[in-house]
């Protein structure tokens, strides 16, 4: 059994509580966006620090420790595959809910606001904006974990002495 498989380290609590809360305010923000028509792009970058901080407080809850360096970077980069992977099957599940086929001209032109003679710049960018929100979530992922970790061990050692 690997070490994640184990939960030695609290590494697969807290993915498993970066998901949850990922999911939840996904979920959160659409409801938000559909009745308010309210609609910012950073939300995206709110979702997985809130995401991160929550698994962060997971990791040091059960761990009472803050996380290694290298327990970060491999937290940060699980999390981006679960996000891209979260992502994926939400905008999956939006097209067959309105009955749409998924493929890439018609993620393309979804993604251009439904015009036509946007959705082929948008296919040529589109690799270059997924590694940049890659790179993006693995940082955020990165530091926000051991932000959480870093506030729940300071709460334990309040409550303690």
């Amino acid at each position: 059994m690997t070490e994640l498989a184990e939960h030695k380290n609290g590494l697969a609590r807290a993915l498993l509580a970066y998901c949850g809360v990922f999911v939840f305010t996904q979920v959160l923000v659409f409801v938000i966006t559909y009745y308010f028509d309210f609609d910012n792009p950073a939300m995206g970058l709110i979702i997985i620090m809130a995401a991160s901080l929550a698994a962060g407080n997971v990791f040091a809850a059960h761990t009472k420790r803050l996380p290694s360096r290298g327990e970060k970077f491999k937290f940060g980069f699980l999390a981006t595959i679960c996000s891209l992977v979260l992502a994926y099957v939400a905008l999956w599940a939006m097209f067959q809910w309105y009955g749409l086929p998924f493929n890439k001209d018609m993620i393309a032109f979804a993604l251009a606001g439904g015009n036509m003679n946007q959705a082929q710049d948008v296919m040529e960018i589109l690799p270059i904006v997924l590694g940049i929100v890659a790179v993006l979530n693995l940082l955020l992922g990165y530091f926000f974990l051991g932000m959480g970790a870093k506030q729940t061990v300071k709460q334990q050692a309040k409550m303690a002495g």
